[in-house]
This record gives structure tokens, C-alpha cells and sequence, in this order.
């Protein structure tokens, strides 16, 4: 009997028995042709960026090479115009004069800060400021001081001539003033006037004597315009000198005396003794208005003064 033969065993089915070797590319017509457009998308991109990248750099390159020499011609041009800007009297064909700008001049060329150094040196000119607006354009801006006083100055080696005051004390040779202008201003007398470094000390408490005047002139103008001298002889600015006092000489009712401070109620007296004074032909040599409640008044005929109760 022959021996019965086992069945050969089937070899078990594995990831391991997948045959691992990629399968060859397709070598179609079509396949190829869209290899090739894909290619060439890609190369022309390559180009467009290496081409946008050249432009760039060869623009940062003119740039760096000769932007210096065009923003270099620009500034070297001549000034064609000075706009000038003040809040008082001074003109542009002064400012000219006093800077000796010529037509030649090169806005780059100019040094704006000795021209402003130039401006301050000035008396009259509290404050300067000088720009430069490209191409050809110089702007100078300047505040002045604003008068409310003149003052006689004699000094030994010199003519005896006339100078304005501002509300700051600032002592100064006025300049293009209309002559109208300063006729309207009262003189200051009573006071001592020194030098320093070539110009004179400012003047204390002249925002009190100004803050006095400025009421004046726009409360009563009637009464300021025949204002002939302010005197600061018994002026003391110190709050605690009971004595100070401001005397002003008129034509009309002669010498007029303040005291610093509560200008309106002092000027609302004298306005109603100079009014009753004209209405009744009353001559008047001096009104005391430092005495608080009362005003004292001299008239031109009698020797003690009357007084004016409120």
C-alpha cells in the first residue's frame, strides 16, 4: 500500500511577498508633453524672478551712485524767494539789509543758525527762527518786542536820542516804527538806565507801569491820549513798598498820581474828576488817586488839595 503524500503547504500571503520595485513611468505621448509644460512653467518663473531681482538691484545701485550728485544740485541753487513772517514792523527788505542775502546765495550754503544768532542780536527782536524749504525757498519768523513807553537817552559820547521801552523793560533802538506810533506813546522819566555788554539792563516792574497803560488806552482813551509822561521816580515793584507809587504828567489836569495796583477803580475816578472838573471849567493841578477810598485835588488856584469821596 503505498504511503498517501501530505499536500505541499501554501506559503502564507505577506506585505513581505509584494514585490517592492516601483513601477516604471509612463512614457506616453501625453505624459511627456505635460512634463514638459511643467518644466517650462517652472523655468520661466525662474527667469521673471531672477530678472525682477536684477531690476531691483540695479535700481539700488543708480540710486547709491548718483542720487548724491542730483539731491547735491538741488540743494546748491540759488535762493529765489525769502518768506518773512513777523508780528510787528519790521519789513523784508529790512531783514535783507540786515542779513545781506544776495542773489547768488545758496539755500544750502547759508548758515541758518548764524542768521538767527544775526535776527536776535537785534534788540527790538524778542525771537527768530530760520528754515529751509527745498528747492530755493528761505522762511524767517520773528516775534518783536511791542513799545508802550519812549524814553530820552543821553549818554556822553553820543547825540541825546530817543528809544522805546516794552512791557518786559527791554530798552531798545526802535526800528520802521510809523512816526504816528510813537508820537502816541508817553515818556519815561524817573529812571536810571545802566549797560551791559553793550546794551542796556532791562527795567523792573515795567509789566506793572504797561498793565497801567494798556487799561488806559482801551478803557479811557480819552484820558491816555493826553498822557504826556509816565514817572517811575517813586516806583518800587516790590509788593511790600506801601509807598510806590506811578505819577503821570498831563495837559489837561496836570500831575496824576497811582497807585500799583486796582487800575480800573483809580481810572474810573479820574474820569468822573476830570469830567466834572470840564463841565464845571474847574482848572486842575493834581489828582491823588493812591489814597484808597478818596481822591485828593489840588485845584490850579488854591494851595490844599479837596477831596473826592466815593
Amino acid at each position: 500500500m503505498s504511503k498517501n503524500k501530505r499536500p505541499k503547504k501554501s506559503k502564507t500571503s505577506s506585505w513581505r511577498t509584494i514585490n517592492q520595485v516601483a513601477a516604471k513611468r509612463s512614457s506616453t505621448p501625453a505624459a511627456r508633453r505635460r512634463k514638459l509644460i511643467k518644466g517650462l512653467k517652472v523655468s520661466c518663473l525662474s527667469l521673471l524672478l531672477v530678472a525682477a531681482l536684477s531690476f531691483v538691484g540695479y535700481g539700488i545701485y543708480g540710486w547709491a551712485t548718483q542720487s548724491g550728485t542730483i539731491h547735491f544740485s538741488l540743494l546748491s541753487q540759488p535762493i529765489q524767494a525769502v518768506e518773512f513772517k513777523t508780528d510787528g514792523v519790521l519789513s523784508k527788505d529790512w531783514v535783507r539789509s540786515k542779513l545781506k542775502l544776495s542773489s547768488q546765495s545758496s539755500l544750502m550754503g547759508l548758515d541758518i543758525f548764524k542768521i538767527k544768532e544775526t535776527l536776535e542780536s537785534v534788540d527790538q527782536i524778542r525771537s527768530a527762527v530760520v528754515e529751509r524749504q527745498f528747492p530755493d525757498t528761505l522762511l524767517i519768523t520773528i516775534q518783536e518786542y511791542e513799545p508802550v513807553l519812549r524814553v530820552a537817552v543821553q549818554e556822553p559820547s553820543s547825540e541825546p536820542k530817543v528809544m522805546l521801552v516794552s512791557s518786559e523793560g527791554v530798552v531798545y533802538d526802535g526800528k520802521e516804527y510809523p512816526l504816528i506810533t510813537l508820537k502816541r506813546l508817553p515818556y519815561l522819566g524817573g529812571v536810571h538806565l545802566e549797560r551791559s555788554n553793550g546794551a542796556f539792563e532791562p527795567l523792573k516792574g515795567m509789566d506793572v507801569v504797561a498793565q497801567l497803560l494798556k487799561k488806559a488806552r482801551l478803557q479811557k482813551p480819552h484820558l491816555y491820549a493826553d498822557w504826556k509822561i509816565v514817572s517811575c521816580q517813586r516806583f518800587d515793584q516790590r509788593e511790600e513798598a506801601v509807598w510806590s507809587v506811578i505819577k503821570i504828567r498831563t495837559s489837561a489836569v496836570g500831575e496824576v498820581v497811582f497807585k500799583p495796583q486796582d487800575f480800573d477803580d483809580q481810572l474810573d475816578k479820574l474820569d468822573y474828576i476830570f469830567r466834572d472838573a470840564t463841565e464845571n471849567r474847574l482848572r486842575i493841578r493834581r489828582i491823588d488817586l493812591s489814597l484808597g477810598s478818596e481822591a485828593v485835588v489840588q485845584m490850579a488856584n488854591r494851595r490844599r488839595g479837596q477831596p473826592y469821596k466815593s
